[in-house]
């Protein structure tokens, strides 16, 4: 063999021993303390030394940047999934917190629902009482007025037409004309102070 087909068959076989070891490095088998005294040691080879130039100190090989690189973009990618999911964690607690407050305000709600019902029962049943009242002599309606509730009385009266109830308030015992205007005096303040 020719002293260049010698050179020629070395060189591939250290090019292959690089590559081979470039992904011993790569994968973590090999570590770049390794490297570096292989590649110092290579430098002294004459024609190798040429291509493959030893590391100088604190500069870094175009691999151990890149992983270097690699490892500073995982660490920051790490850092933001643990963000996402302090944030999901947030989010999830804030659902909870708006299912607990809708669960309360529909409860609520049918609390009102009923409340109007009853109250529009309650309603229903004043107009009728009303016009019943307003049917009965005022001095038949005063005499009944006597036994039942001031507070019915009240509701009653203040449906009834004004010169209708005011003949009734005529013929009632003073003592209860004067409880109803009272009841019907602290009604209107209260409703005007709302």
């Amino acid at each position: 063999m020719t002293k260049w087909k010698i050179i020629a068959s070395m060189v591939i076989i250290l090019i292959i021993f690089l590559l081979l070891g470039f992904v011993l490095v790569y994968t973590g088998v090999i570590d770049n303390t390794l490297l570096n005294s292989f590649r110092e040691r290579m430098h002294t080879v004459p024609v190798i030394g040429k291509i493959l130039k030893p590391v100088e100190n604190g500069e870094l090989s175009e691999l151990e940047r890149e992983k270097l690189k690699l490892q500073q973009e995982k660490k920051l990618l790490e850092e933001k999934w643990q963000e996402l999911n302090k944030k999901l964690q947030e989010l999830d607690y804030r659902q909870k917190l708006l299912d607990e407050k809708e669960k309360a305000l529909n409860e609520k709600e049918r609390e009102i629902k009923v409340l109007q019902d009853k109250l529009k029962v309650a309603v229903e049943r004043i107009e009728e009482l009303t016009k019943m009242y307003e049917e009965v002599k005022p001095s038949k309606a005063a005499q009944i007025f006597k036994h039942l509730d001031n507070e019915l009385v009240v509701k009653i009266l203040r449906n009834m037409d004004t010169e209708y109830a005011a003949e009734i308030f005529n013929n009632m015992e003073s003592e209860q004309a004067a409880e109803i205007t009272r009841l019907m005096n602290s009604r209107e303040q209260s409703a005007q102070n709302q």
